[in-house]
């Protein structure tokens, strides 16, 4: 599919597109798209669920504030050229007055955090199936050179099918594959992310977003979607990093000793320490 731009300045004029504080109006025309219902923000995006004119097809229209362009523009530049089940799909982009606009899959389920929020925890059943999904997604991205970056559930939608798709990839990265293994080149720098889900490394001078970092977010999530809370927590930024550098690993008295191992090698505190994927794959967990 082919990366399409596309500049409207004058939406359509049969509703105010844009509120008196610039943010667009549910029943507002942007391009072929009619808004339809708010289903999420953020502190510079806001999603909505639209129609496209003329069909009765859906999709998710992310809409971000200008300023955000340079991120917006690194998200398109890796979601235009990724097809996979795991992926949310990529339509196309373009700009009104002031916004700029993602039209994307639509996913009915919402994302893996609202599950969450609304259920608290899941079986272990749930969530080894969720898991065996968030592998999958993790392996198409390393596969492709990729580091997602970004594993954590408000990142997670969930489709119509119960299918979870990667959907934010405003921090992936391409990195080098060395023909004797699957470390990134180390010349690819970065320590950003949401705190919770970032590995020990990344909070070093020196540390480097890696296929490790991202089995460490997983690793997280696991015990996010079976506790109802991350592995480690803490009501100030410094003593959640200590936690996170320094803290062991508490097992899930009530999940199965396989699940508990699982998650506690992908939260080994060395990165070298954490699993292959030949061995992830191995683990009985997912049988």
């Amino acid at each position: 599919v082919s990366l399409r731009f596309r500049v409207d300045p004058t939406p359509s004029l049969s509703l105010p597109p844009e509120g008196a504080w610039g943010k667009p109006k549910v029943g507002a025309v942007m391009n072929d798209y009619q808004i339809v219902q708010d289903v999420g923000r953020s502190k510079f995006s806001l999603v909505y669920k639209g129609r496209k004119k003329k069909t009765v097809q859906f999709f998710a229209l992310k809409c971000v504030d200008k300023s955000q362009k340079r991120k917006i523009m690194h998200e398109v530049k890796f979601l235009h050229r990724l097809r996979s089940p795991y992926v949310v799909q990529f339509h196309e982009w373009f700009e009104t007055a002031n916004h700029l606009w993602l039209v994307l899959e639509y996913c009915p389920g919402n994302r893996l955090y609202d599950l969450l929020q609304a259920d608290l925890k899941l079986p272990e059943a749930s969530v080894c199936t969720f898991g065996l999904n968030l592998l999958g997604a993790l392996q198409f991205l390393h596969s492709n050179g990729i580091v997602y970056g970004n594993l954590k559930p408000s990142a997670v939608l969930v489709d119509a099918s119960g299918l979870l798709k990667l959907s934010d990839f405003s921090l992936a990265m391409y990195v080098s594959i060395p023909s004797n293994g699957n470390q990134p080149d180390d010349s690819q720098k970065g320590k950003r992310g949401t705190p919770t889900y970032m590995a020990p490394e990344l909070f070093h001078p020196e540390g480097v977003l890696s296929f490790e970092s991202d089995f460490w977010s997983l690793g997280v999530v696991l015990y996010e979607m079976a506790s109802g809370r991350a592995p480690f927590v803490s009501p100030s930024f410094k003593s959640l990093v200590t936690a996170i550098i320094s803290d062991p690993f508490a097992p899930l008295v009530a999940l199965s000793e396989d699940f508990n191992q699982v998650c506690e090698a992908l939260l080994a505190k060395d990165p070298r320490g954490r699993p292959t994927w030949d061995e992830l794959r191995e683990s009985v967990l997912w049988e």
